[in-house]
């Protein structure tokens, strides 16, 4: 530990002053008094701010750098002999131990550099004193104390587990990121296709079950409580030596100037505190302080400066496997990859450009890949799969979980198939390892070149199944011709519908081709299924779908091009109407979902009528 001069970093401990939840507020010349009452402490990588037992004599607030909480002996030795487990990683402007000096209690929790750590350190005396010369920060302590017991008032008492099992299932504990599990002190226990127990220490906030869910759609979230001791258990043998912090990276550096930039981070650190928190998306901006997206607000992050111009771009190439893959940015001004980080999750990243600069929009993709029942995928299209030919064309509106619906449908392949699966993603998200199946993914521009060109090199694999993520105009000349000749072929587009879907899909000719197209397509479509997410009225969101399994009176109307003769059942518009009569949507989210609201009127009309 070294002490460092107050005076040298004032304009910094100001700053990181005001943007404290402790002290935010506070008029200038009172943060001023309030700096110079503490000490400033540089600790290197590893080494404790505090330990775990001992008096809390002094709260920290962290100025640079990073650190992690940890339950252990307060020696780095757990207290069941294992290693330590981490509890929380922390940042700028975050503080550590003001609720034990209020109460007098012992430390709960290690408290260990990561990387290196600046931090202002208060002694028991000027925080008492604080209290007593700044009225209005005894107010913001006040509020900040209220807001955490309305936040504890809003959790969801749990029921106890009753028998607890020797350990988690195996395939259950891999159902949610390692780091989300241990921000939030949640294990699940078991599943099955249409649930998961969730073993909780604490009660649990209603806002982290709608993040579980978005993360598990379709499954059914029961929580449970367990104790702390089986839940470090369970962490240390899901994370073995990850929880250890001998396993840690070192420190690039720890000097100050030295640190990096966001919070002493890069753009992998980011994404781990993004999946910790269960952020669905990552907002980079030229120019603008990044914002994740939480429970469906955006929210900055705490601890970082703005971007500059180039910033998102200089992060993002880090990620890049070819930097020449970024050739064409400048020209087409978007570019999309895919990211994993081992044991965490994988992203999908867009570049795009502004009148600032660079700026990219990161989101998160599930671990596990869902089963169409969990979905409610409609079972005449997975029956299709079984097919050994054919086209199923999977469809719905831009964020409306196609990609999700797809992966379903592979991996009841995979599970259940002893075939080749090929699929032709841009970019690749969900991956499936080999199951009775064998799945190999490739991704456009990485693996692959054109989605044309892979199309007409898939044949040469000799696949048994081609899935194509997401149709383009250029490609669906080589589609239809491996669909007609070849093996069964599951493809992606944008469209309101099902019907939308099929004339989408011959509009891609020219308009002197497309009878022959169409009697083509009518030879080879096997199904359509369309989709939209509606959020549920009881938290996370709802896929519903309408879908058409062609039989000869479909198929003729698609050879003569009479698409109207075309009938899904339900429809859309009905079976959001259905949704909304039994309550699980409410009305006007439903009305939204549908291209046309009277469609939907109609439907909702006959079915209270009927009821």
């Amino acid at each position: 530990m070294e002490v460092l001069s107050v005076a040298t970093y004032f304009d910094q401990i100001l700053e990181v002053l005001g943007r404290s939840p402790l002290f935010h507020g506070l008029a200038e010349d009172s943060l001023s008094a309030v700096a110079r009452r503490a000490e400033l402490l540089r600790f290197d990588h590893d080494e404790a701010l505090a330990r775990q037992g001992d008096a809390s004599t002094a709260f920290l607030l962290l100025v640079e750098g990073g650190a992690v909480v940890m339950r252990d002996g307060g020696e780095g030795e757990s207290l069941d002999g294992g290693p330590p487990l981490v509890l929380a990683r922390i940042s700028p402007p975050d503080s550590i131990g003001e609720m034990g000096v209020l109460l007098s209690q012992p430390r709960s929790a290690s408290v260990y550099a990561d990387g290196g750590a600046i931090v202002l350190r208060f002694g028991a005396a000027e925080f008492h004193d604080m209290l007593l010369q700044h009225p209005y920060f005894g107010l913001v302590m006040s509020r900040t104390l209220a807001e955490r017991l309305h936040a504890a008032s809003r959790r969801i008492p749990l029921p106890e587990l009753g028998d607890v099992q020797a350990a988690p299932e195996r395939e259950a504990r891999g159902l949610l990121p390692v780091d989300f599990q241990i921000r939030h002190r949640i294990v699940p226990l078991a599943a099955d296709e249409k649930q998961v127990r969730i073993g909780c220490v604490d009660d649990v906030d209603p806002e982290v079950i709608e993040r579980i869910r978005r993360m598990l759609p379709g499954l059914r979230i029961r929580p449970v409580r367990v104790t702390a001791d089986y839940f470090e258990s369970a962490m240390r043998e899901v994370g073995g030596a990850w929880f250890d912090p001998a396993s840690r990276p070192p420190a690039a550096a720890s000097a100050l100037d030295q640190l990096l930039e966001l919070g002493g981070s890069r753009l992998d650190t980011v994404l781990r505190r993004m999946v910790a928190e269960g952020a669905s998306e990552l907002h980079l901006a030229a120019g603008r302080i990044p914002r994740w997206r939480i429970d469906g607000k955006l929210v900055p992050l705490k601890d970082s400066e703005r971007l500059d111009p180039e910033e998102a771009f200089e992060w993002v190439l880090d990620l890049v496997p070819h930097p020449n893959l970024l050739a064409g940015f400048e020209d087409s001004y978007t570019f999309e990859l895919t990211h994993e980080i081992n044991d965490v999750a994988r992203f999908r990243i867009r570049l795009t450009r502004d009148t600032r600069g660079v700026g990219a929009v990161v989101r998160s993709i599930p671990l596990r890949v869902p089963t169409p029942a969990q979905l409610g995928l409609p079972a005449p299209i997975v029956e299709l799969v079984g097919r050994r030919r054919g086209l199923i064309v999977v469809a719905g509106p831009r964020g409306a979980g196609r990609s999700t619906s797809i992966a379903a449908l592979v991996g009841e392949i995979n599970r259940t198939r002893p075939a080749m699966v090929l699929t032709l993603e841009d970019p690749v998200s969900y991956l499936h390892e080999s199951d009775v199946g064998l799945v190999v993914q490739r991704e456009i521009g990485q693996h692959t070149g054109a989605l044309e060109h892979a199309l007409v090199d898939a044949t040469r694999d000799e696949p048994d199944v081609v899935v194509v993520g997401d149709l383009t105009e250029a490609a669906a000349p080589a589609l239809l011709s491996l669909a007609s000749t070849g093996p069964l072929v599951i493809v992606g587009m944008a469209a309101e519908s099902a019907v939308d879907a099929i004339e989408r899909l011959l509009g891609m000719f020219e308009p002197d081709e497309r009878p022959g197209c169409a009697r083509v397509l009518a030879r080879i479509l096997s199904g359509v299924s369309a989709q939209v997410l509606v959020p549920r009225r009881a938290g996370g969101r709802l896929a519903v779908f309408e879908h058409v399994v062609i039989d000869e009176a479909a198929a003729d109307g698609i050879a003569e091009l009479q698409l109207d003769r075309i009938a899904p059942r339900p429809t859309l518009a009905e079976a959001l109407a259905e949704r909304s009569a039994g309550g699980a949507v409410a009305t006007e989210e439903a009305r939204r979902a549908v291209a046309d609201g009277a469609d939907f009127d109609r439907a909702l009309a006959e079915r209270t009528a009927g009821g």
